[in-house]
């Protein structure tokens, strides 16, 4: 079979996949061996693949039939943690972030930190990542219990996509009844502004807002 230039391997398969697959077989060994699938970091190339596919899980980039073959042997998606020791300053940054939440609550009445907020891009950064360790169970539970207090939102897209559409249609009574536009949806329209100008702003949203006369520049 060599001698006609067969191959073993399938054709189709890139060596991207290859490469998947080969770690993927490392590591049904190292579970044979060792009785688990929690490969450490130190460990090497195997551990940092095994970081990369927990890091892809998490932000929902991890392809389901490599999700559904890792969970056939047993592949914890969440490890336990120690405890995470309170350090002083860690804790005074922590609720200083936590307390512009409470105040940007106060104000627009959600707590949809865009990431690329222009009035503070940290905090925007800091509410995502609070999402994000949330989901993979790293956020501590006195702070998410924090968190839930004030009504912070977990799931982002859903909720920041119902608070657009609350700003447009309160745009669009003002355009049509000829209102004026209050501080809280002024700074809404200076947002969509920026956005467009940086080309951040989706297009569908952008011709949402041609269709009722929006000025892109006052």
């Amino acid at each position: 079979m060599d001698e006609i230039g067969f191959l073993w391997t399938d054709a189709k398969m890139d060596k991207h996949e290859r490469r998947w697959m080969a770690m993927f077989e490392a590591l049904k060994e190292y579970k044979a061996t060792h009785g688990h699938c929690r490969v450490p970091h130190k460990e090497g190339t195997l551990g940092i693949w095994v970081g990369t596919q927990r890091r892809l899980y998490t932000i929902d980039k991890l392809r389901r039939d490599r999700q559904e073959m890792l969970e056939s042997i047993g592949f914890e998606w969440r490890l336990k943690r120690f405890v995470e020791v309170k350090k002083p300053e860690q804790e005074t940054l922590w609720n200083s972030q936590y307390a512009k939440v409470v105040r940007f609550k106060e104000e627009y009445g959600h707590t949809c930190v865009p990431y690329r907020y222009p009035e503070d891009e940290g905090l925007g950064i800091w509410v995502h990542n609070q999402r994000i360790r949330n989901k993979n169970g790293t956020l501590r539970p006195d702070r998410k219990e924090k968190l839930d207090k004030v009504g912070f939102t977990w799931d982002f897209d859903e909720i920041y996509e119902k608070s657009w559409l609350d700003s447009y249609e309160e745009l669009k009574q003002c355009y049509t009844k000829k209102l004026a536009i209050g501080t809280p949806l002024g700074k809404w329209v200076d947002y969509q502004r920026i956005r467009f100008a940086n080309g951040s702003l989706e297009p569908e949203r952008k011709a949402m807002l041609d269709e009722i006369g929006f000025e892109w520049w006052e």
